[in-house]
């Protein structure tokens, strides 16, 4: 398989492939974030791209493995999000099955991750709304689609870096809980209401002024719409944790970016699935401190403490709507 840290070898491999004219026009730079892939920025003279190339082993401290086929599954995404959420999605420019990498068009320059911009501080409600907006229009737009059935029914790659890695790990930590979890994973396999990308967090989207671009589409899936949600706003609870004296601000965007989501699905009741994704909520909490990947920045004690206590409360109880799980923590950390 081609080494992409190889970058002599992949700069004659991205002239052979048409990608550039010229080998001395090639400017390589390795891109942070995900463990999962190897990303780096590529611009030759005939275009800006990124590269993405899978990862047998996921960079995190316990041992995470996936199969690197998953690519395939992700240059689909690519092919057929436009059809559901245009303009939208970077574009798929080349692809490479047998070393299990691909290009997309690098976004706009001036865009920026909504991760970094998040933990610099920067909470902007209308981006909020934008982002749950674009996740309710991929739903809505997805669900009862034959064709999303059809080309992503796998759910392989999704047990092996959510399902198993983020609930099943739990079990270790928490053997109380074994019989919830193992009924909480079965729905997350059974539920099939819509497309879920299974990564809609703010690591994985872009922010250019008015645009919004989410990428990464490994564990893209026809399956239960409630994950995704849980997934967006577990994200944004953390941070409300973490940023304390600011977390009016981060509720804020928590309640822009739901609000902006169900003003767009209307396939099922919103009670119901708002129910849902506070569980799932409550379960991706708590694999955050206790799971496979934690969140890197929850560090204290006492926010790991509050977080464990959240979730088992939730889990445990009727709480089912959002605005009931701010007033707790909001009550909680006074």
């Amino acid at each position: 398989m081609l080494d992409v840290n190889n970058f002599i070898e992949l700069k004659g491999y991205l002239k052979h492939n048409g990608l550039a004219s010229d080998e001395t026009s090639i400017v390589i730079d390795p891109l942070p974030g995900g463990v999962s892939c190897t990303v780096l920025k590529i611009t030759t003279d005939k275009g800006r791209y990124v590269l993405k190339q899978a990862l047998t082993k996921l960079k995190v401290k316990q041992e995470w493995l996936s199969d690197i086929e998953r690519t395939n599954v992700e240059k689909q995404a690519l092919k057929f999000l436009p059809s559901v959420i245009p303009n939208t999605t970077p574009a798929l420019v080349f692809e490479d099955e047998a070393n299990f990498l691909f290009l997309m068009d690098c976004a706009p320059d001036g865009s920026e991750n909504w991760k970094q911009l998040l933990m610099s501080g920067e909470c902007n409600p209308a981006v909020a709304s934008t982002i749950g907006e674009i996740l309710g229009d991929l739903h809505q737009r997805t669900h009862d689609h034959p064709e999303a059935m059809r080309l992503f029914g796998e759910k392989k790659y999704f047990v092996q870096l959510r399902v198993d890695a983020f609930f099943g790990f739990l079990k270790q930590v928490h053997p109380d809980l074994s019989p919830a979890i193992d009924r909480h994973m079965a729905q997350c396999l059974s539920l099939e209401t819509s497309l879920v990308t299974g990564d809609y967090s703010p690591k994985n989207i872009l922010v250019n002024g008015a645009q919004v671009i989410p990428i990464d589409f490994e564990v893209i899936h026809y399956g239960d719409s409630s994950f995704d949600l849980g997934f967006l706003t577990t994200h944004l609870t953390l941070k409300s944790i973490y940023f304390s004296q600011r977390a009016d601000d981060y509720v804020a965007l928590l309640r822009k970016a739901v609000e902006g989501y169900f003003s767009r699905v209307h396939f099922m009741d919103r009670r119901v699935l708002e129910k849902r994704a506070v569980q799932q909520l409550a379960w991706i909490m708590l694999a955050r401190v206790d799971g496979k990947s934690p969140a890197e920045y929850i560090t204290a004690d006492s926010d790991k403490d509050l977080i464990r206590k959240t979730s088992r409360l939730i889990i445990s109880s009727d709480m089912d709507t959002y605005e009931q799980v701010i007033d707790h923590l909001s009550t909680s950390k006074k």
